[in-house]
């Protein structure tokens, strides 16, 4: 099986996934005590089947941080200053962003994924934004969410992948 078919399948497996919500709501309330130490946190906005950011993005900004959000014009991803939910327009892929202004010095990144193994590997859309952002920006601490269903023994990588700090599911911390 090659990249683009593992990726095929695992998004596949990730559509049928049940108990989303309740798990989307584990993953928060940890990423929320892991990041208490970050002002500058990036995150994205969710789509359907990923782990949901909106618990965790309003807690962050009650508690003060400043949160940014991605935005990808022609394959190149920068992070933008987050508000409001209401303040987000649809963007490329179908993707919530923001106006805001651009802010890339971010001391944590929460990143999704479609996949991951043990080694902290992760296999995304296929575009490579995030790895491309990450190479620029090796200073963020890379925080990787998804459901345990997620998990397969070995991610198939090349040499432009870049693999996270830790990853965090409703049932485990990859450290």
């Amino acid at each position: 099986m090659d990249k683009s078919e593992f990726r095929k399948a695992a998004l596949s497996k990730r559509r049928l996934i049940l108990n989303k919500d309740k798990k989307s709501e584990s993953i928060q309330l940890k990423l929320i005590e892991l990041c208490k130490a970050y002002n500058h946190i990036g995150v994205y906005i969710n789509k359907e089947d990923e782990v949901s950011t909106r618990m965790f993005i309003e807690t962050m900004m009650i508690q003060g941080k400043h949160i940014y959000v991605p935005k990808t014009i022609d394959s190149i991803m920068n992070f933008h200053e987050f508000s409001t939910f209401d303040e987000l327009k649809v963007g490329k892929y179908g993707i919530l962003e923001s106006e805001g202004r651009i802010h890339n010095q971010l001391e944590c990144l929460v990143v999704p994924l479609v996949a991951f193994d043990n080694k902290k590997n992760r296999l995304g859309m296929g575009k490579g934004c995030y790895d491309r952002f990450i190479e620029k920006h090796e200073e963020c601490y890379l925080i990787g969410i998804a459901f345990e269903e997620q998990y397969y023994n070995e991610v198939i990588v090349d040499k432009y992948d870049k693999c996270l700090d830790i990853i965090v599911t409703e049932s485990k911390i990859y450290w």
